[in-house]
């Protein structure tokens, strides 16, 4: 019995001298960081160093398990030194470009040995680098419904008022029309400019709206106008010729003229005029008042089926990607869009 005994004891001393010798084991996981997506923040993101085999020392020094490398518009913080086994790090921020390919988040090689109580050299994680999928593209915006101008359908013209984004983050609205009363948005033809020209008399249409597709965002949730109706072919016709005149740079004022043709407009109709800036590529926005700059424009009134359009006050600044252009409506009837 004392073998036994004396035994038992060896075989305890070898096992606790066994599990003292044991290296400190450094394993990272990371949660929260894959299906990252353009405009989506992340939630309960983090990297998480835990210690087998030893204790963390308290305090850590933080810099020493910092995360590198991150897909732009994410931030790593402050390591944190929750207990004697576990370093976190949080990751916060929203992705802002799509990524290609598989992105690696870097670590540390090695955590020095005064950061575990005990170890005599430094420790080589399990993990130097954490592999993610690719950020992929975001939800696109969504747009308001879209809705009809100030001007009303023409035979053949339809004009939209611009929809608004929410949120604004760089796509543009594009916009497509049909004749079905589906409400399942149509697979092409979309277009950057809300006016619709070339349709069909006395035809009810429905126009779409979303926002386009571009490199880090995916077209977003089209949307429906209520049916729009085109007039009936036998209109009023408005004609804009050419113009006379200049303005003059601000603070000098002048005026431009134009004349125009009208057919089966009675005489003693007065018209009305719509503006539009036409800015970036093509992008058209019909506006609730004139140019800055303008301080008159009207339409007088017809007189043997001709009218003058006459604008008054300085030239209204334009760049290569601005510039302001109008519509002249009378007795319903709409001329083509005009160059200032």
């Amino acid at each position: 019995m004392k073998r036994i005994f004396f035994f038992m004891i060896a075989v305890l001393l070898v096992a606790g001298c066994s599990d003292k010798e044991k290296a400190p084991v450094i394993t990272v996981t990371a949660t929260g960081l894959n299906d990252l997506q353009v405009g989506q923040a992340v939630s309960g993101a983090s990297v998480v160093y835990t210690l087998t085999n030893g204790t963390y020392a308290d305090p850590i020094e933080p810099s020493n398990f910092a995360v590198t490398n991150l897909p732009d518009g994410l931030t790593a913080g402050t390591a944190s030194r929750i207990n004697g086994t576990v370093v976190t790090v949080s990751i916060t921020g929203t992705p802002t470009a799509v990524g290609a390919g598989t992105p690696t988040i870097t670590l540390p090689a090695s955590i020095p040995a005064n950061q575990v109580e005990g170890a005599s050299s430094a420790i080589t994680p399990t993990e130097s680098v954490i592999t993610v999928n690719a950020v992929a593209k975001g939800e696109g915006a969504a747009v308001s419904i879209p809705i009809a101008g100030r001007m009303k359908p023409s035979s053949s013209r339809i004009t939209m008022q611009s929809v608004i984004l929410t949120p604004e983050n760089g796509q543009e609205a594009e916009y497509a029309i049909t004749t079905s009363e589906s409400t399942t948005a149509p697979t092409g033809d979309w277009q950057i400019v809300p006016i619709f020209h070339e349709l069909t008399a006395a035809t009810t249409y429905y126009v779409w709206a979303r926002s386009e597709a571009n490199d880090d965002y995916n077209a977003g949730e089209a949307k429906r106008s209520v049916g729009i109706t085109t007039r009936a072919a036998a209109a009023p016709t408005v004609t804009v010729g050419e113009k006379i005149g200049s303005l003059p740079a601000a603070p000098a004022t002048g005026t431009i003229a134009y004349q125009v043709s009208t057919a089966r407009i009675d005489d003693g109709e007065v018209g009305t005029i719509t503006w539009y800036r036409k800015s970036g590529k093509g992008r058209i926005t019909e506006m609730a008042n004139a140019p800055t700059g303008i301080t008159t424009a009207t339409v007088s009134a017809v007189s043997d089926n001709t009218a003058i359009v006459t604008i008054i006050g300085s030239q209204p600044t334009m760049t290569a990607l601005t510039s302001y252009h109008f519509i002249v409506t009378i007795a319903d009837a709409d001329s083509d869009m005009v160059d200032l």
